[in-house]
């Protein structure tokens, strides 16, 4: 795992950039398996008790992207379409670069950190 960590690393510090033009640099935070990625964690019924099994395949990464300085004014929804932007990114660089791999994208695992914090 640690090889495909540090691959998956450099993947992202030169392809995620390239997301917007606010985005400085991306750290990997780590991974998160896919049992904490799901938002229901008793599932109900046959239906939600599959997809679970199905998810707990998936790894999601957990990232950290520093803006560039005179980006602070991204916030609210030009926030969320930054996330959009990253996560769009995230899904290409999956199914090209590692498509053997269970990743999974989820935008409540990128922390946008703004210059200067």
């Amino acid at each position: 795992m640690d090889d495909f960590e540090e691959k998956y690393g450099l993947v992202l510090k030169y392809m995620v950039p390239s997301a917007h033009k606010c985005i400085d640099k991306v750290e990997v935070d780590g991974f998160v398996p896919g049992s904490e990625s799901l938002g229901s964690n008793e599932p109900k019924d046959d239906f939600e008790r599959k997809m679970n099994d199905k998810f707990n395949e998936y790894i999601t990464p957990r990232l950290k992207v520093t803006l560039h300085t005179g980006c602070e004014y991204l916030s609210g929804v030009n926030s969320i379409g930054l996330k959009g932007d990253i996560f769009g990114k995230l899904t290409e660089i999956h199914s090209t670069f590692f498509p053997d791999m269970k990743l999974n994208a989820n935008i409540r695992y990128i922390d946008v950190i703004q210059p200067n914090s």
